[in-house]
């Protein structure tokens, strides 16, 4: 049995410019996406319900959880977090987390990968 670790929109490169002298980089490597939260007053639950409509374009559910980390359990569970803004979609604050095999390798994270990086994550609400 495969799993699919990533969706379509897991693949898509992001683009990012700087405003100031209009210099483009783009983000080829696929993964999974999440959001910056800098204190943990702006992680309380209005973030997941403007994340789930805003960010992720669905319907929120009172049962969606927000699960939080930080960068150095991320790069301990193998991923790499990246500061990618969604600039056309006004997602300032949005992350791509990359698996260390992917980065390495160019292969797709398996299902240890997955594991490891959902291990690095704890519920908050």
């Amino acid at each position: 049995m495969i799993i699919k670790l990533l969706l379509p929109k897991d693949r898509e490169s992001i683009k990012i410019t700087k405003l100031d002298d209009n210099i483009s980089c783009a983000i080829l490597h696929p993964g999974k996406s999440a959001k910056i939260c800098f204190t943990p007053k702006g992680c309380g639950p209005e973030i997941v319900k403007d994340f789930v409509t805003k960010d992720i374009a669905g319907n929120y559910d009172r049962r969606d959880h927000l699960h939080i980390s930080t960068v150095a359990k991320i790069k301990d569970a193998g991923w790499t977090p990246v500061w990618a803004p969604l600039q056309l979609l006004g997602r300032i604050l949005h992350v791509r987390m990359i698996a260390q095999r992917t980065i390495e390798s160019g292969h797709d994270p398996i299902l240890e990968d997955a594991v490891n990086l959902s291990r690095a994550f704890t519920l908050e609400i």
